[in-house]
C-alpha cells in the first residue's frame, strides 16, 4: 500500500512541476480522456483475444477485445448493468466457478491456433504462466506461456503476454540469430527428382502421418535481429518445433557460428529419453518413482553454457560468442516436464578497469594496445579463452615489468573467484600493488577487473606529497610537479611495503612555500580504512617568524557497487566558503583586518583577503593559524552597498547558525545569515540572504526622542557601530561582534545610559533625559512653522484662534521669555538657546538652564532632583516677604533669576493654569509683558485678568504663556525585552506622567481618536477551543509485508493509556501527550525474541508515563508561511527494552524499502558500464547544503525544546547465515552496520536542551541525529562489555553491584545470592554457547546444526526446558560423535562421488571429536540457562507477546481485519507441521459443536448400518484448511485445543472433488472423494464416530485406473457443510493457481552478480 501511494505521490508531483515550467501562453485545453486502468501486451508472436470476467454474472463477457503482435491496448472491465442488459436475450454465454469474490478481475485468454487458457486473475501482480494446448494439430506440442501482471509508472496495470523463451543480447553490437524449426518427433526423407525409396522398416508400425514440402527452400530458418541489451520474447509458434539456433553478429560479413546450438542438448530431452529406454521393465512402482522424481525437478534450475565460433568468409578473422542458457523446470504435465528458458549472448571476456585513470592493455600475439577510459569495459571476441593468455597492463603513469598469465577457462573452471596482487612500477621503480581478480562465473566467460585499494583525492587546493608511515619512498606516481602544484587527478595507493605500518603521512608540496625558504613537515599518521578526521599541515619558517599551518580535512568513503572494495580518501580544506547570497563577498582573517584600520595599510590586506562571487565555493586557508581564527566579511561590488565596512568576526571552527552584521552609508545593517556545517572532515560555510526569514534582533523605539545604540564590547573608534534610531522607526539588527558579550547600549543625548542583556526577557532599567522647555507666549505661536518641534500627527492639528483674544503679531514671531543681561526679556526663539530653555521640578521650581550648571547623567547620584546649586525664576525683590503680603499683592514687579533659597519658597513656586495663565503659587499674580508684545519687552509679575464682578476672564496674549518643550516625550523612557517568534525585540517607549504636561503622544492619540483614524481593537472576535481525548485501552498498528507471494505480520505496536490535551487561542495552539506503556512487539513466528521495544515508567520515575510531550505552537504569520514558531517543546521518554531480532531488521528494511547498495543507475541495463562519479561526494555535499540552507526551506524556531534523558537496554539476537534467505543475506551484506550479538548493554543518552534554536527543519534533525550518534559512540565500551563471546562481563558487574545494594540497603541476603547466581550463570551460558557454536563450525555438518538448532528452540521458555534441552542435546552430541565417521563419509560420496570420500572421512573424524564436546557445552549452556532463568523473575511482557501472530489474509488472499480465532489457528498449525513455515494457514471451521452421545445411530446409502457404532466420548470437530492439505481434528473443548487429536488429512494433490450430500434424515455431510495413496489415517480403519467416517466404499474409476476413496464428514449444520465445502474448494483452486505462478528463485539475478564477497575472495589461487 505505502508502496502505492510513493508511486502516485511522485507521479502527482512530477506533472505538477512539469506543468509550472509551461508558459501559460502555450497552455491549452483539451477534453479529458477516460482513464483506463488496465493494458494489454501481446509479445506472443502471434494475435491474440481475450474477454473480461463480470462478477455479478459469474462469467465472462462475450465481446472479444483483439490484439496484434507487439501491439499494446488499453481496456476497462465494463459495467455489470450494460453488459447484463446487451446480453439479456443471449442464451449462449459461458459460465465460471461460482467461489469468485465480487472484486475478482480475471480475464479468458485465446491465442490464435490454441485452445482457449486457464482464466487469469490479475488482482495481483507477478509472473504466472499458463498450459497452451494446440488445436486440431496433434504433432504440435503444448507449451507454456507466461503472463506478466506489473504496475506501470502511470498506475496502470500492465498485462504482459509471452513465450517461455526469452533471448537476451548482452553485446555492444547487434546480433543475428538464426532459428531452424522442424517437429521433433518427425524424421525428414529427401527425395530427388524422379526418385523412388522404401520406407525404413523401424517407422512402418508407428506411421500415422506425412507431410511434403518443396526441398531447398528455407521454410524451415527464421531470422530474427537483437540490438544491444534487448531482451526478446521467441514467437511462440517456434517454440514447440525449434530444433537449432546460431548466432552471428550483425552489420559485419561474419558467418553464422559453424557448429549450431542443439535445443534437445538445452532441453535435455535426450538424457530423459535415454532414461525411460534404460528402464524397460516399466511397472506401477517404477511409474510411481518416475512421478516422484518429476515433481522433486520442478522449480529446479539448470544452466548450460556454448562456447561458438563466427568466420569471416576469406579471412581468418574469428569472432567468439559465449552463450548461456537458464532452463527452469515448473509443471510436470504428462510425461514431460515444462520449463521456462533463458538464453543469454555474451562475450566471452570482459576486461573492467576500476581505477579512476585510463588503463592499456595488451595481449600477446596481438599487436594492437586497448584503451579503456576509467571504469570502462572492454568486451573482447576475438580472443581463444580455451588458450592460456599473457596480459600486461599500464597506465600514464604506470607499467608492469612482466606479463600476467591467465590460464585457460578449462582450468579455470575448477574455482569461481581468483584474485592476486600484481606489481605496477612507476618512472623510477616505486611499487604500486594493484587488485587484478578473474571471475568465471559462467562455464565459457571470463572477467578481469583492475582495481586498487586505495584512491586519493587531493581537493584542498594546495600541492599534497603522501607516503607510507614508517616507508622510505613516498607514494608511486608523484613526481616533481606534484610539490609545485595541486595533482587534479586521482592518486592511486596501497601498502607496497609490508614491513611498515598500514598507515599514511603527508605534508605540503614544496613549492608552496619556495620563495620563503619553508620546510614542510610530515603530519601525524591516518587511516584509509573509515571515518572522517583532519590533520594539521606545518610549514617550518627560517626567519624565525610563525610556522605556516595548513588544516586539511579526510573523509574515507568505501566504493559503490564494483568499486566496494576500493577506498576513496577526499583531502579537502578544513574550510569551505560557500557564497549562496545576493552579493559578492571579500573575507579575510580579523587580526589582518583590524591591522588595516589601525595603520590604513591595504597591501596585506589585498594579499591575504579572499574574494568568493555569488554562488561558487572556494577553499580556505588561515594566513596565520597562531593568531585569532575569526573571520570578516565584507559586501563588494554591488551598487547599492558601495561603502560597506568589515563585520565583525565570526568563528567557523564547530557547526553553528547565525548571523552577521555589515554597517554600510548611515549606519545602516545589512544582515545574513551564516551556517557552518560539518561535512567528511570540511566544515562549510555558508552565507545567505536573510530578507526571506526574520531578522535575530529588533530594536524598536515607540519614544519621541533619538536613542542611540550599540553592542556594549565594541571598541569606541569604531564609530560606524553606533547608530541612531529615529522616533517612532524599529531596526532589524544582528551582533556586530558574534564573539564578544551580547549586550546592548542605549542611550539619550543629554540623557541616562543603560546596557541590556537580550537573553533575559522582561524590563529593563528606564531611561531619562532633559526636556528643558521654553516659557513662550501662545499668541505667537499660532501661525509659525513649529514642525521641527512637533509630530506628524500634531501638524494636522487644526487651528482654533479666539476672536476676542485676537492680537496684532509682530513679524510673525515666535517669542519666548529670555534671560539677558540679568533682565528676562522677550526674545525670538533660538534653537537650543541655554538662556531660553527651562526646567521644572516636580515641587513647582522654574529652573533657568543657562545659569545653572549641567547635570552629569552618567553619575547617577547627581541625577536626584537636588537644586541647591541652581538659579530659578523668582521677584526681584531682595527682603523676604511674609504671607500676607504676598497674597494680597497687586501691583507689577519685576522679575529676576537667582540660586534657589528654601527661606523663598513662596516666591520660587509657580503652577501653569489651564486657561493659560502662568502664576506665582497660589496667588493671582501671574506672568506678563510689561508693555507691548514684541521683542526686548520686559516681563513682569502683575495681576491676572478680572471683569468688573471679580471674575477672571480668559488671558490677553500679553499673559498667556505656555510652556513649549524643546523635545518631544515625558523625559522618562521604559526599556524592555521580549520575543516575537525568533526575534529578540528592544522595545523603547515613553512612560506616562500624571502631571498637568501631557506628553505629545498622548495629545497624538487623542487627536487620533477624535479623527477616528484608530478603530477599535476590540470589536475584533476571538476564537478559542480545546478538547481532551483519553483512551485507556490504547491503539494497535500493525505493519504487514506482502513482498513477494506471501503475505506476514512483521510488527504489532500497541499504546496504551493514551491522553492527548489540544486548545487553540487564536494565535497559539498547544498540545500535549502522554502515552502510559509502548510496546512493539516481534510478530515474526519462528523468533525467538517476541518483544522488540517496551517502554513504561515505574513507581520511582518523577515522568508517570512511558512519553510524554508538550508543545506550543505559534500560528504561522502571513510573512513567514515556511516559519513554524515553536514556544517550548518538551520529550519525556522513560526506560525503554529493545530486543533488535535480525531477521526481523533486515525484513524491516526491505518493507521500507530501505536500499544500502546504491551501486549503479537501477534503469540502466545490468551490463551497461557503471560510472563512478569522483564527485559524487562533492554532489551529495551541495545537495545537503542546498537541503539545509535554502531560503524556501521549512524553518522551525524552538524558544526552548528539551529532550530528556534516556536509559536504553539494548540486546541484539543475530541469526546463523543459512537461516537468512538469499535476498535478506543480501541486504545483510550491503548494510553499513555489523551486527554482533549482546544482551542488556545499559545505554544512557544525556539529554538534549537547547534554547532560542532558529534553523531549517533538515538541519535541527542533523543536529538532533549527530547528538545522539555521538552519545552512542560514547557508550561502544558498555556493548563492548556486554556482548556473548566475552561473556557479558558488564552485565556480571551490574548484577554483582545490585546484589551488594539490596544486601546494603535492604539487608536482603537473598537478593545478593539471586544476582550473583544470575549474574554468573548468564555469563556462563553466554561464554559456552558462544564457544560450542564456534566448535559446531569445525564439523561441517549442517544437518546436525539444524537438530541443535531445533533442540533449543523446543525446550526454550522455562528452566526445567532448558535442563532437558542441555541432556538432550548432550545426547545427541555423543551420538553424533559415534556416527560421524561413517554419515559423512556417505554423505561425501552420495553428493561429490569417489572424489568425495576422503573430504568426508576428513569430516566424520573432526566430528567424531567435536560434536561430543559441543553436546558437553549445549549441557552446561542448559543448566547456566536455568540457573539464569531461575535466579531472577524476568519481564512477562519481554518474554511474550502481546497477541498471536495475525493471520494476516483471507481465502480470498485480501488482507483481513484481526482475528483470534485465525491467530491461534494459524499458531495450532505450525504445532502440527513442527515448524514448517511453508505451508500457511488459510481458515478453519468447527463443523460439529455436539457431544458424541447427543447424536443417534444414522444411515446412508451403500453405507452399513453395523460399521457406524457411537463413540461415547465427549468431542468437538474441526476442519482446518491449509495451503496444501485439510486437517480434520477433534478436541475435548471447544475452547482449549492445545491437546488435540488428528484424525484425517486430505492432501490437495490427492483430493478430487468435494461436494455436499445429505443422508435420509437430512443431516449434511462433507463428501471427499480422494486417491487412497495420499490420505493419512491417525485411527484404526475400523473406528468411527459420529462425526467422522473411514471410507465406506471403493471403486475403481474409469479415468486412468486409479483407485477414488469417498470419506464423509459429519456436520451439524447445512451452512456449515456448505462454507466448508466452498472453502475447501477455494484453498484447492489457490494451490491450482500457486502451481501455475512463477516465482523467481533466490539466484536469479546471480549470473549478473560478478562482485565477490570476502568469503569467495578467501578461496584465491596464486597465479604465475
Amino acid at each position: 500500500m505505502h508502496q502505492l501511494f510513493d508511486l502516485v505521490k511522485n507521479n502527482w508531483l512530477e506533472d505538477y512541476n512539469s506543468s509550472n515550467d509551461i508558459n501559460k501562453e502555450a497552455m491549452y485545453f483539451r477534453r479529458p480522456k477516460p482513464f483506463e486502468p488496465y493494458c494489454f501486451q501481446n509479445l506472443i508472436g502471434q494475435r491474440v483475444k481475450f474477454r473480461t470476467w463480470l462478477s455479478v454474472q459469474q462469467r465472462f463477457d462475450l465481446n472479444d477485445h483483439m490484439v496484434e503482435y507487439n501491439e499494446t491496448k488499453s481496456f476497462i472491465f465494463p459495467s455489470e448493468a450494460l453488459t447484463a442488459k446487451k446480453n439479456m436475450y443471449n442464451k449462449d454465454f459461458q459460465t465460471s466457478s461460482s467461489s469468485s469474490s465480487s472484486s475478482d478481475r480475471r480475464l479468458l485468454i485465446l491465442i490464435e491456433g490454441w485452445d482457449w487458457l486457464q482464466p487469469i486473475s490479475i488482482d495481483r501482480v507477478g509472473t504466472f504462466f499458463r498450459l497452451a494446448i494446440p488445436t486440431g494439430d496433434r504433432l504440435q506440442k503444448t507449451m507454456l506461456v507466461f503472463i506478466d501482471v506489473t504496475m506501470t509508472d502511470s498506475s496502470m496495470r500492465l498485462i504482459t503476454i509471452r513465450s517461455p523463451i526469452e533471448i537476451r543480447n548482452q553485446l555492444l553490437t547487434p546480433i543475428d540469430i538464426r532459428l531452424k524449426c522442424g517437429s521433433g518427433s518427425l524424421h525428414d526423407i529427401r527425395l530427388e527428382p524422379n526418385e523412388t525409396r522404401s520406407l525404413p522398416l523401424q517407422f512402418c508400425p508407428t506411421l500415422r502421418q506425412f507431410q511434403v514440402r518443396p526441398a531447398d527452400f528455407t521454410g524451415s530458418l527464421h531470422d530474427i535481429r537483437l540490438e544491444p541489451n534487448e531482451t526478446r520474447s521467441l514467437p511462440l509458434q517456434f517454440c514447440p518445433t525449434l530444433r537449432q539456433f546460431q548466432v552471428r553478429p550483425a552489420d559485419f560479413t561474419f558467418n553464422y557460428c559453424g557448429e549450431p546450438i542443439n535445443w534437445m542438448e538445452i532441453a535435455d530431452e535426450k538424457r530423459r529419453r535415454r532414461q525411460q529406454d534404460h528402464e524397460s521393465d516399466e511397472n506401477s512402482a517404477a511409474t510411481e518413482t518416475d512421478s516422484l522424481q518429476r515433481h522433486r525437478d520442478i522449480n529446479s534450475t539448470d544452466r548450460r553454457s556454448f562456447f561458438r565460433t563466427c568466420t569471416m568468409t576469406g579471412d581468418d578473422t574469428l569472432h567468439f560468442v559465449c552463450i548461456q542458457s537458464k532452463q527452469t523446470r515448473l509443471l510436470a504435465y504428462k510425461d514431460h516436464i515444462l520449463s521456462s528458458y533463458q538464453i543469454s549472448i555474451l562475450p566471452p571476456l570482459i576486461i573492467d578497469n576500476l581505477l579512476p585513470c585510463d588503463l592499456f592493455f595488451q595481449i600477446y600475439s596481438y599487436p594492437h594496445k586497448v584503451r579503456l577510459n576509467p571504469y570502462k569495459s572492454h568486451r573482447e571476441h576475438a580472443l581463444d579463452i580455451c588458450q592460456a593468455i599473457d596480459i600486461t597492463f599500464a597506465t600514464d603513469l604506470f607499467r608492469m615489468t612482466k606479463p600476467l598469465r591467465v590460464p585457460s577457462i578449462n582450468d579455470l573452471n575448477l574455482m569461481r573467484y581468483h584474485r592476486q596482487s600484481v606489481g605496477f612500477y612507476d618512472s623510477i621503480d616505486r611499487l604500486l600493488l594493484v587488485d587484478v581478480t578473474i571471475v568465471c562465473s559462467i562455464r565459457h566467460r571470463l572477467k578481469i577487473s583492475v582495481s586498487v585499494p586505495y584512491v586519493l583525492l587531493n581537493k584542498s587546493g594546495i600541492p599534497l606529497i603522501f607516503k607510507q608511515e614508517g616507508s622510505v619512498n613516498e607514494v608511486a606516481g608523484q613526481s616533481h610537479e606534484h610539490e609545485l602544484a595541486r595533482n587534479r587527478e586521482p592518486l592511486l595507493f596501497s601498502f607496497s611495503d609490508q614491513e611498515a605500518f598500514h598507515a599514511c603521512v603527508m605534508k605540503v608540496g614544496s613549492g608552496l612555500h619556495e620563495n620563503d625558504d619553508g620546510r614542510p613537515i610530515w603530519s601525524q599518521r591516518f587511516s584509509l580504512e573509515h571515518g572522517s578526521s583532519y590533520r594539521q599541515l606545518y610549514v617550518r619558517s627560517p626567519h624565525g617568524s610563525p610556522d605556516w599551518i595548513y588544516y586539511i580535512g579526510i573523509d574515507v568513503r568505501q566504493g559503490k557497487g564494483r568499486l566496494r572494495r576500493t577506498n576513496f580518501i577526499f583531502l579537502s580544506t578544513r574550510y569551505m566558503i560557500s557564497n549562496q547570497c545576493s552579493y559578492d563577498l571579500s573575507i579575510a582573517q580579523r587580526h589582518i583586518v583590524r591591522a588595516m584600520l589601525q595603520t590604513g595599510d591595504h597591501s596585506n590586506l589585498e594579499q591575504n583577503c579572499l574574494h568568493v562571487l555569488q554562488h561558487s565555493n572556494v577553499a580556505y586557508h588561515w594566513p596565520r593559524s597562531d593568531l585569532d581564527q575569526l573571520l570578516c566579511v565584507r559586501v563588494i561590488n554591488n551598487r547599492q552597498y558601495r561603502h560597506v565596512y568589515w563585520s565583525g568576526g565570526i568563528p567557523i571552527n564547530r557547526v553553528n547558525a547565525f548571523h552577521i552584521n555589515l554597517r554600510y552609508d548611515n549606519n545602516q545593517c545589512l544582515i545574513l545569515r551564516v551556517q557552518v556545517i560539518e561535512r567528511g572532515g570540511t566544515f562549510f560555510v555558508v552565507f545567505m540572504d536573510s530578507n526571506q526569514m526574520p531578522a535575530p534582533l529588533r530594536v524598536k523605539n515607540l519614544s519621541d526622542v533619538p536613542i542611540q545604540f550599540y553592542q556594549s564590547d565594541t571598541r569606541e573608534e569604531l564609530t560606524y557601530l553606533r547608530a541612531f534610531i529615529q522616533p517612532h522607526q524599529s531596526i532589524d539588527y544582528a551582533w556586530d561582534e558574534p564573539t564578544l558579550q551580547q549586550t546592548i547600549t542605549c542611550s539619550v543625548v543629554g540623557g541616562t545610559k543603560e546596557t541590556y542583556d537580550l537573553k533575559k526577557l522582561g524590563h529593563g532599567e528606564n531611561l531619562c533625559y532633559e526636556n528643558h522647555i521654553c516659557l513662550a507666549f501662545e499668541q505667537t505661536f499660532m501661525e509659525g512653522n513649529i514642525a521641527q518641534y512637533q509630530s506628524k500627527h500634531l501638524l494636522h492639528k487644526s487651528k482654533s484662534v479666539n476672536d476676542r483674544n485676537a492680537f496684532p503679531l509682530f513679524n510673525q514671531q515666535q517669542l519666548v521669555i529670555d534671560y539677558i543681561e540679568n533682565k528676562l526679556v522677550l526674545a525670538q526663539r533660538e534653537e537650543n538657546k541655554r538662556s531660553q530653555l527651562w526646567r521644572m521640578t516636580s515641587s513647582g521650581l522654574l529652573v533657568h538652564t543657562g545659569s545653572s550648571s549641567p547635570r552629569d547623567w552618567s553619575n547617577k547620584n547627581e541625577v536626584c532632583d537636588d537644586i541647591r546649586s541652581s538659579y530659578v525664576l523668582d521677584i526681584e525683590e531682595t527682603c523676604t516677604p511674609n504671607l500676607k503680603n504676598v497674597h494680597s499683592m497687586t501691583r507689577f514687579t519685576r522679575l529676576t533669576v537667582r540660586r534657589h533659597d528654601y527661606k523663598r519658597t513662596l516666591t520660587q513656586t509657580w503652577r501653569f493654569h489651564d486657561d493659560g495663565y502662568l502664576c506665582m503659587g497660589e496667588t493671582q499674580m501671574c506672568v506678563q509683558v510689561f508693555g507691548e508684545l514684541k521683542e526686548k519687552s520686559e516681563v513682569a509679575l502683575g495681576p491676572r485678568h478680572f471683569n468688573e464682578h471679580g471674575i477672571i476672564l480668559p488671558p490677553l496674549p500679553t499673559m498667556n504663556i505656555r510652556p513649549h518643550r524643546r523635545l518631544q516625550g515625558s523625559g522618562l523612557l521604559s526599556v524592555r525585552t521580549y520575543a516575537d517568534g525568533p526575534t529578540r525585540i528592544l522595545e523603547i517607549a515613553n512612560v506616562k506622567t500624571n502631571n498637568a504636561l501631557n506628553t505629545l503622544k498622548s495629545e497624538a492619540l487623542a487627536l487620533a481618536a477624535a479623527s477616528g483614524s484608530i478603530s477599535n481593537i476590540d470589536n475584533v472576535p476571538l476564537m478559542s477551543y480545546s478538547f481532551d481525548l483519553r483512551l485507556e485501552c490504547g491503539i494497535g498498528i500493525s505493519i504487514i509485508s506482502s513482498i513477494g507471494h506471501e503475505s506476514e505480520e512483521l510488527v504489532f505496536m500497541i499504546f496504551n493509556d493514551i491522553s492527548l490535551a489540544y486548545k487553540d487561542n487564536n494565535n497559539e495552539q498547544s498540545i500535549e501527550v502522554t502515552i502510559g506503556t509502548i510496546v512493539i512487539s516481534n510478530q515474526l513466528l519462528m523468533t525467538t525474541t517476541p518483544c522488540l521495544l517496551y517502554a513504561t515508567y515505574s513507581d520511582e520515575s518523577s515522568l508517570k508515563s512511558a512519553l510524554r510531550l508538550q508543545a506550543s505552537l505559534q500560528k504561522p504569520s502571513a510573512n513567514y508561511k515556511q516559519l513554524y514558531i515553536f514556544h517550548y517543546l518538551f520529550i519525556g521518554l522513560n526506560g525503554v527494552t529493545i530486543q533488535i531480532d535480525e531477521i526481523l531488521l533486515w525484513k524491516l528494511l526491505e518493507f521500507f524499502k530501505i536500499d544500502f547498495s546504491v551501486s549503479s543507475n537501477k534503469n540502466a541495463g545490468k551490463n551497461d558500464d557503471q560510472t563512478y562519479d569522483l564527485d559524487e561526494g562533492e554532489y551529495d555535499t551541495q545537495r545537503l547544503l542546498s537541503l539545509l540552507t535554502s531560503t524556501q526551506a521549512t524553518r522551525i524556531y524552538f524558544y526552548e525544546v528539551s529532550i530528556l534523558s534516556i536509559d536504553l537496554d539494548l540486546s541484539v539476537n543475530c541469526a546463523t547465515s543459512r537461516s537468512l534467505p538469499a535476498h535478506l543475506s543480501t541486504i545483510k551484506r550491503h548494510a553499513p552496520f555489523p551486527l554482533i550479538r549482546f544482551e542488556n548493554a545499559p545505554i544512557h543518552l544525556k539529554s538534549y536542551d537547547q534554547v532560542h534554536v532558529f534553523n531549517t527543519y533538515d538541519f535541527f534533525l542533523l543536529a538532533l541525529t549527530t547528538h545522539y550518534v555521538d552519545e552512542l559512540k560514547r557508550q561502544a565500551f558498555k556493548i563492548l562489555g556486554s556482548v556473548d563471546f566475552l561473556g557479558n562481563p558488564l552485565g556480571l558487574f551490574n548484577d554483582v553491584t545490585d546484589g551488594f545494594a539490596s544486601l546494603v540497603d535492604h539487608g536482603s541476603v537473598s537478593g545478593l545470592v539471586k544476582s550473583v547466581a544470575h549474574g554468573v550463570a548468564d555469563s556462563t551460558s553466554k561464554f559456552t554457547g558462544t564457544l560450542s557454536y564456534g566448535l559446531g563450525k569445525l564439523a561441517s555438518d549442517e544437518e546436525h546444526d539444524d537438530m541443535r538448532e531445533a533442540i533449543a528452540n523446543s525446550y526454550r521458555g522455562s528452566s526445567i526446558g532448558h535442563v532437558i534441552g542441555g541432556t538432550v542435546g548432550l545426547a545427541a552430541g555423543f551420538i553424533g560423535g559415534l556416527t560421524s565417521i561413517i554419515t559423512q563419509p556417505y554423505k561425501s560420496v552420495v553428493e561429490d562421488g569417489v572424489g568425495g570420500l576422503m573430504k568426508g572421512v576428513a569430516k566424520g573424524i573432526v566430528g567424531t571429536v567435536s560434536k561430543p564436546m559441543v553436546g558437553i557445552l549445549d549441557f552446561a549452556n542448559g543448566l547456566a540457562m536455568a540457573v539464569k532463568e531461575g535466579a531472577r523473575s524476568s519481564n512477562t511482557i519481554t518474554k511474550s507477546r502481546i497477541r498471536t501472530t495475525r493471520c494476516p489474509t483471507n481465502i480470498y488472499g485480501l488482507l483481513q481485519p484481526y482475528s483470534a480465532f485465525d491467530a491461534n489457528g494459524q499458531c495450532l498449525l505450525y504445532q502440527m507441521n513442527k515448524g514448517d513455515l511453508t505451508e500457511r494457514y488459510i481458515t478453519r471451521i468447527t463443523v460439529s459443536q455436539k457431544p458424541a452421545n447427543a447424536v443417534s445411530r444414522r444411515g446412508l446409502d451403500n453405507v452399513n448400518d453395523d460399521e457406524y457404532a457411537v463413540d461415547q466420548r465427549d468431542c468437538f470437530m474441526h476442519a482446518m484448511i491449509t495451503s496444501q492439505r485439510v486437517i480434520i481434528y477433534r478436541t475435548e473443548t471447544n475452547q482449549d485445543e492445545t491437546d488435540y487429536e488428528i484424525t484425517e488429512v486430505y492432501d490437495y494433490s490427492a483430493v478430487s472433488n468435494v461436494v455436499v450430500i445429505d443422508d435420509d434424515n437430512h443431516r449434511p455431510y462433507v463428501e471427499f472423494v480422494h486417491s487412497q495413496s495420499n490420505r493419512t489415517n491417525k485411527m484404526r480403519p475400523t473406528t468411527t464416530t459420529t462425526m467422522m467416517t473411514t471410507a465406506t466404499s471403493t471403486t475403481t474409476a474409469k479415468n486412468g485406473g486409479k483407485q477414488y476413496q469417498h470419506s464423509l464428514l459429519r456436520c451439524d449444520l447445512h451452512d456449515r457443510a456448505t462454507r466448508l465445502a466452498r472453502d475447501i474448494q477455494r484453498a484447492i483452486a489457490i494451490f491450482e493457481e500457486e502451481k501455475f505462478t512463477y516465482i523467481p528463485p533466490d539466484d536469479e539475478d546471480e549470473d549478473d552478480d560478478d562482485i565477490p564477497n570476502e568469503q569467495q575472495l578467501n578461496e584465491t589461487v596464486q597465479m604465475t
